[in-house]
């Protein structure tokens, strides 16, 4: 191909993304689907700096994500100093990331799209070195494509990064972790800034509940006039499988919740939330001997231990004190536990908060109410979730307290669920942990979470307390503990 020829084809490229996709010089052996064009087409011409697309199983999602990675490697490679352009340092070295769960997953889904695409005959000429996990190009040094996975993504932070799609990230930790689907997505997202409006962050993605990261994006961005959002059916998308097609009626016919959930891009309401019915929550009437907790922990200075809530010592019972702290340190569920016969009862629950919103927990205070309690009541063990409070713990270790530390799965939920519907779990007077269990969401058959922004550190700390109880009290019960109150 002459020089002439292939500038009036690139040059027309840039101006009519449809001419691109029907280019095999630019786009290869390849036929979009109709839809995929559709939206390819309406994002680069409605000028959108971001698209949210929820879309069903099957549908060709790695393809359109490959799509805009393509398309804008292309308008970076005619560039001669193409981070100059976008207002960037001379020759600063250009990222384009693809981004699944893992990185394996994204090279076996988005990224090897990507691969496709990078050998047609324009790309080629770029000299393409294509690896398992990353793209460069002997002849422009300015780019360089990589495949990762949600984890890796801290990594991308500080790089000049203009495109990224999220394959799949439903599927990403939805978790508070550094993992999690929010944080990878507004980490990266804000690296894209760094072009403006020509950074570009596609989300294309299968949906799992009502309140899963796609779909609140694609219900937050909806009139958002930078955010292209769209949702499509499998059949809608790919007119290879329609809904009356063997494969698809086969499917419908096995598991239809999952069906309508997988294709037709319809989350059940059974799959948003763990406690559907809040009914069977037993509350046994008691009263919650952490009621004015709040108040003294912040006189702790000058806090009798009294006042915490006293239970009798001769009445027989030993306790479980349960902890939950949150990563950032603003909240902290307690949970007190002890067991009556084959009832787990819960005597007292709370979600200690800072006094100033925004403010974090003082650790100080915090150790002087964990101790405090464990001397009021006969407390056998202290169990959490991660090695935080270190000075509280080893004070409480002094006391005799034996410490435990349990990270919770879905498995332990669902036993407290069980314990709920048995009537063997009596919980006391806390009308905010009702909240906590509206909140709750089935993330898979593994994990629960929650809604964004939500919050469950009461149901954690009772959660883990009452795994605590049955695995190390009913089996093993504790005799009363002399306890001196003064």
């Amino acid at each position: 191909m002459n020089q002439l020829k292939r500038l009036q084809l690139i040059l027309k490229a840039k101006q009519d993304p449809n001419f691109f996709l029907s280019e095999p010089y630019f786009i290869g052996d390849f036929d979009p689907y109709p839809v995929q064009r559709e939206v390819f087409c309406d994002f680069y011409n409605g000028k959108f700096k971001e698209l949210d697309m929820v879309a069903g199983m099957g549908g060709g999602k790695s393809a359109l994500g490959s799509f805009f990675i393509a398309y804008d490697a292309m308008d970076i490679l005619v560039r001669q100093d193409p981070a100059k352009d976008y207002g960037l340092s001379s020759h600063s070295l250009i990222t384009q990331f693809a981004i699944a769960r893992s990185q394996d997953q994204a090279a076996d889904t988005v990224f090897a799209e990507v691969q496709e695409r990078m050998r047609a005959p324009f790309f080629m000429e770029y000299r393409p070195k294509i690896k398992e996990y990353s793209v460069t190009f002997r002849k422009h040094r300015d780019l360089e494509i990589h495949a990762g996975g949600a984890v890796s993504a801290g990594s991308l932070m500080g790089r000049n990064l203009k495109t990224v799609v999220f394959d799949e990230i439903t599927s990403y930790d939805e978790t508070k972790s550094q993992r999690g689907a929010w944080q990878v997505y507004t980490r990266l997202r804000k690296s894209t800034n760094r072009f403006g409006f020509d950074g570009h962050v596609l989300a294309i993605s299968m949906c799992w509940h009502d309140n899963d990261i796609i779909m609140t994006l694609v219900r937050r961005n909806a009139n958002d006039p930078h955010t292209l959002t769209r949702s499509y059916t499998t059949w809608e998308m790919n007119p290879n499988k329609p809904f009356n097609s063997p494969e698809m009626q086969a499917e419908l016919k096995q598991d239809p919740a999952t069906f309508w959930r997988d294709y037709g891009i319809k989350p059940h309401m059974a799959l948003e939330t763990y406690y559907p019915d809040l009914t069977v929550i037993n509350f046994g009437g008691r009263e919650n001997v952490f009621a004015n907790l709040q108040v003294n922990f912040e006189n702790i200075e000058v806090l009798d231990r009294k006042e915490i809530g006293v239970i009798p010592v001769e009445s027989g019972h030993t306790y479980i004190l349960s902890a939950d702290p949150s990563v950032n340190n603003c909240r902290f569920g307690l949970a007190l536990l002890h067991v009556e016969g084959k009832k787990v009862i819960i005597d007292g629950l709370f979600r200690l908060v800072p006094k100033e919103k925004g403010k974090e927990l003082n650790p100080y205070k915090v150790r002087k109410l964990l101790v405090a309690i464990c001397k009021t009541f006969p407390v056998v063990y202290f169990i959490t979730d991660q090695w935080a409070y270190n000075e509280a713990i080893a004070d409480i270790k002094n006391l005799g307290v034996r410490v435990l530390f349990k990270p919770l799965r879905k498995e332990e939920h669902d036993e407290v669920k069980s314990a709920f519907f048995d009537k063997t779990l009596e919980l006391c007077e806390y009308e905010p942990i009702l909240e906590e269990f509206k909140q709750m969401l089935v993330l898979d058959s593994k994990r629960i979470g929650m809604i964004r922004g939500g919050y469950i550190d009461t149901v954690d700390a009772l959660t883990r307390g009452y795994w605590a109880i049955k695995e190390h009290m009913m089996n093993r019960p504790y005799l009363p503990i002399a306890v001196e109150v003064i």
